[in-house]
């Protein structure tokens, strides 16, 4: 049987050990951490937690998020976290994030939009109409874009949407966040 005093101390060190641990994690997003006191470490878990608790999964640069807003707030939660609602640059974007949609249940907001007859980006680059990357029979009538998972028969994911419907969103982590878009709802 193991003395008791020496159970305190593997516990003590197992827990000094911990919040070293916790202390260099929180270091990566705020340097001040590595000269942080315990009591502050423990605040910046406590903050941690908090974020982590947010229903999130990050894959490579885009965040999935699993709750549901309309296509502005969405656009907006995403500025929040410096970033943007996921946007396409070029085919083997296309093809990552079409892919990774697809492997999931359910349709996500994205970062296109239409300006008058025109489909935009949030970074302001222009899909024509007639892209590759929209689904069969579409765009229709609909301002907003949707990536969803892949239909049957489709060999793509991007549809137009109302964009008032609540959905999941993908935010796209980027250098740069201003958003250049004129309102679609209104």
């Amino acid at each position: 049987m193991i003395p008791n005093d020496r159970v305190k101390k593997d516990e003590t060190e197992q827990l000094f050990y911990a919040v070293d641990s916790i202390r260099t994690v929180l270091a990566y997003s705020n340097d001040s951490y590595y000269n942080a006191t315990d009591e502050e470490v423990f605040a910046g878990t406590r903050m941690l937690v908090k974020t982590l608790q947010k229903v999130t999964k990050r894959l490579d640069n885009l965040e999935y998020e699993l709750k549901q807003l309309v296509f502005k707030e969405a656009a907006e939660d995403c500025e929040k976290q410096r970033s943007r609602l996921a946007y396409i640059t070029n085919n083997k974007e296309a093809s990552f994030l079409m892919n990774s949609v697809a492997s999931r249940k359910g349709s996500y907001w994205i970062g296109l939009y239409k300006n008058g007859t025109n489909w935009r980006w949030l970074n302001g680059d222009s899909l024509s109409a007639h892209s590759s990357y929209w689904a069969k029979n579409t765009p229709r009538r609909y301002s907003c874009g949707v990536l969803d998972s892949c239909r049957a028969g489709s060999a793509t994911c991007l549809y137009d949407s109302g964009c008032k419907i609540v959905r999941n969103w993908i935010c796209k982590m980027v250098a740069n966040t201003k958003v250049i878009m004129e309102d679609p709802t209104k």
